[in-house]
Order: C-alpha cells, then structure tokens, then sequence
C-alpha cells in the first residue's frame, strides 16, 4: 500500500486509538468510585490490607483512581472530549496520573 491507499488505514488507526483513549478514562474514573465505595465498607486502618488480599495492585495505584473519581467523575462527559493533552494540563490530577502512569503502565493523555 502506498500513497493515498494508506490513508484510510491511517485515519481508522486513529479513530480507533481515540476511541480507546476516551474509554480508558471512563473505565479510569469508573475504578476509582468502585474502589471509593469499597473503601466506605472497610473498618478504619484496614483499606491497605483490604486492598492486598482482595486486589491485584498496591494502595497506591488505588489512590491515584480514587482521586482521579474524586475530582473527575462528576465531569465524565468534558474529560472524554478532550483533544491531545491540553484538558489534562488543565485538570489538576491529569499531572498526578501522568507522572505515575509509567507505574500503572497507562496513558491518560496519550502523550
């Protein structure tokens, strides 16, 4: 394939990873408030043992999707619509999120 014949491909490519992009967010922000809920049954102290036995991550990626619900849940539809990484640069836990998702392996703002 060559010239114009890839450029389909490439804009379905596109589309797709866009696609994806949105939904992991939404899935991001959906972990976080089950993780909170979760956390709200859980006896005072005990959140990190609950978090070893029944999960297969560290506390700590729980508190960054706890926090990303917190602050980001109530606006699910303008964070999925976001373009590149000028909403996240503007959204104070897309920085947080950034700087771990080498840890968690993700990308929120596909950069």
């Amino acid at each position: 394939m060559i010239g114009s014949n890839i450029a389909p491909l490439i804009e379905a490519e596109h589309a797709a990873v866009t696609a994806a992009r949105h939904a992991m967010v939404v899935h991001a922000i959906e972990y976080g408030r089950l993780l909170s809920e979760a956390k709200a049954t859980v006896q005072h102290g005990q959140w990190d043992n609950w978090i070893r036995v029944n999960c297969s991550f560290a506390a700590r990626t729980a508190q960054l999707y706890m926090r990303a619900h917190k602050h980001l849940g109530g606006k699910i539809g303008q964070v999925v619509q976001f373009s590149g990484s000028s909403t996240c640069a503007r959204t104070s836990t897309w920085p947080l999120i950034r700087q771990k998702r080498n840890a968690l392996r993700i990308s929120v703002c596909g950069s």
